[in-house]
């Protein structure tokens, strides 16, 4: 719970410190969003992010492991959105700053920390270094795909993005590529009988997972912002339900 509460509240901090600094974009590109609806006001914003932050460090201030993820995150993700750096200006040290937290920081993190709470040494099992690298891919796919739907409002701000750069289309297909050799590599490594895993299952799920991707994939339409949205929101889903069918095929292992 105290795992789970602290990086609840650090994940509040830093998406909401980018809607703080993003609300002007995003009354173009995510009108719906509570800062930028004006359901909450800046001022009750700037309360719960500062509240988040210090709750997510005081929680964490137990374990070095938990309180090196929280400190890292929070520190990239402040980078990320907070003038002067603000990271998300360049195309390349924004994807780098999500593909760090989301695939090595919070995996390999979180998993040293409750080895050291169980009294266990610091080894880094097989089954996580892949968990990890899938998370790598993923996270790229997310960091370009996530700016496809915003070119509006990033282009009248002046947010250099890869969707700008060189066309939405293009970036759609580069993150459609980049979620299909993850899922191949998870493929893979049941052929490859990586220890610690099911390899049957580890093979079947990620094989229906990818041919789902791939015809829910063709029916986006990149002229209608409603349509890559929902893809990139239904990529989200998948994001989360690799952490329900990864360990249930290392208990069945």
């Amino acid at each position: 719970m105290i795992a789970l509460l602290s990086t609840w509240f650090g994940n509040i901090y830093i998406v909401g410190l980018n809607q703080y600094y993003d609300v002007e974009i995003d009354k173009i590109n995510k009108p719906c969003l509570p800062l930028a609806s004006g359901a909450f006001s800046l001022r009750t914003g700037r309360r719960m992010i500062v509240l988040c932050g210090i709750a997510a460090i005081i929680l964490s201030s137990h374990d070095i492991y938990l309180f090196g993820v929280i400190m890292i995150s929070l520190l990239i993700g402040t980078f990320y959105s907070m003038p002067p750096i603000r990271l998300k200006r360049f195309p390349f040290w924004a994807a780098m700053s999500i593909l760090v937290v989301r695939g090595i920081v919070v995996n390999i993190g979180i998993f040293l920390y409750f080895l050291h709470q169980f009294g266990r040494p610091p080894f880094v099992p097989p089954p996580i270094w892949l968990l990890a690298i899938f998370f790598v891919g993923f996270g790229v796919a997310i960091a370009i795909l996530k700016d496809v739907p915003d070119i509006t409002g990033d282009r009248i701000f002046k947010i250099r993005t890869f969707a700008l750069g060189i066309g939405a289309k293009n970036i759609y297909r580069i993150a459609l590529s980049i979620l299909t050799v993850s899922y191949l590599l998870l493929i893979i490594a049941g052929f490859v009988r990586i220890e610690g895993m099911n390899h049957i299952g580890l093979v079947v799920a990620h094989l229906i997972i990818l041919i789902i991707v791939l015809m829910v994939s063709k029916k986006v339409d990149l002229t209608q912002k409603g349509s890559v949205t929902s893809f990139y929101m239904f990529v989200w889903k998948l994001f989360f339900l690799e952490y329900i069918i990864f360990p249930i095929l290392c208990v069945l292992s």
